[in-house]
């Protein structure tokens, strides 16, 4: 019986670590030119469109901390491409209260969930 809750707690902390890094999980980070880290999910790879997010904790990196005035860019570079910034995911920056404003390129199409 002592196993069966052992195994059962287990697994309970492996889905609960796989669902964390889901939540979390981006393909590259870039930096602006203010020296401000996002995190970059890419949404169209034959477009080269990409959704920036702001997470305060992220499963591979420390924490991150903005500037008062977030710029984002027009674009981001990752190895040899460059990606159009089209998107902000849902929630990007909500725990981040040193930011005051954000500045946001006219590339972006969307704020919120669609390819978040």
């Amino acid at each position: 019986m002592k196993q069966i809750k052992t195994l059962l707690a287990f697994l309970a902390v492996l889905t609960l670590t796989t669902a964390a890094k889901a939540q979390s999980s981006y393909d590259f980070q870039a930096v602006t030119p203010q020296g401000d880290t996002l995190l970059c999910t890419i949404v169209d790879s034959a477009a080269h469109h990409v959704s920036v997010r702001g997470d305060a904790w992220s499963y591979n990196t420390h924490y991150i901390h903005y500037n008062a005035d977030l710029v984002l860019p027009n674009s981001v570079e990752y190895g040899d491409v460059r990606y159009a910034v089209t998107e902000v995911a849902e929630e990007a920056f909500q725990s981040h209260l040193e930011i005051e404003t954000i500045t946001v390129p006219d590339g972006v199409m969307v704020i919120g969930i669609a390819g978040s």
